[in-house]
């Protein structure tokens, strides 16, 4: 089974007699970590091809590639949401960066980014899933390093701006 969220995408096992139902997780990765790509694979009746079947092919950053052949409407959605995603951040439109902590609870998941782009709007990614993209961040010029580890500290909520354009 293959679950798409905002910022994360998630293979899960499913069981033997009822496919919809998971068994266990197999892994999760960030979105722009994973790149999905459609494929047409030969269907044949045996000896004979009688067309091809839509598939895609997922390709990890730290296991090989697999290949998927869903049956129905799911692959249209799911292909097209992953079509539809930005894929991550349009660094050439990006105005400002924050740093949001939730009062929740102390962690990782609390903490998000909030990008900012020249259009107004504004993206938001959670810390946990912001390591393809932090080095990156820190490096822009002018990057409150300062201000990014205070705010790691802060268990209450806030909001720290730590670049902007």
């Amino acid at each position: 089974m293959v679950g798409v969220g905002a910022t994360r995408l998630w293979i899960i096992e499913a069981h033997r007699l009822r496919p919809d139902a998971g068994t266990s997780l197999i892994g999760s990765w960030p979105r722009g970590d994973v790149r999905l790509t459609e494929e047409r694979l030969p269907y044949r009746l045996g000896p004979v091809r009688v067309g091809t079947r839509r598939a895609i092919r997922f390709e990890f950053p730290d296991r090989e590639s697999a290949v998927l052949q869903p049956f129905g409407p799911e692959v249209n959605a799911l292909l097209d949401a992953h079509r539809d995603w930005p894929g991550g951040i349009r660094w050439d439109d990006l105005v400002q960066v924050a740093l949001i902590a939730s009062s929740e609870a102390p962690s990782r998941e609390d903490v998000y980014f909030a990008l900012t782009y020249d259009d107004e709007t504004t993206d938001f990614l959670a810390l946990g899933d912001a390591g393809h993209a932090l080095p990156k961040l820190q490096a822009l010029p002018g990057f409150d390093n300062r201000a990014f580890e205070q705010a790691m500290n802060i268990t209450d909520e806030a909001a720290s701006v730590l670049w902007r354009r």
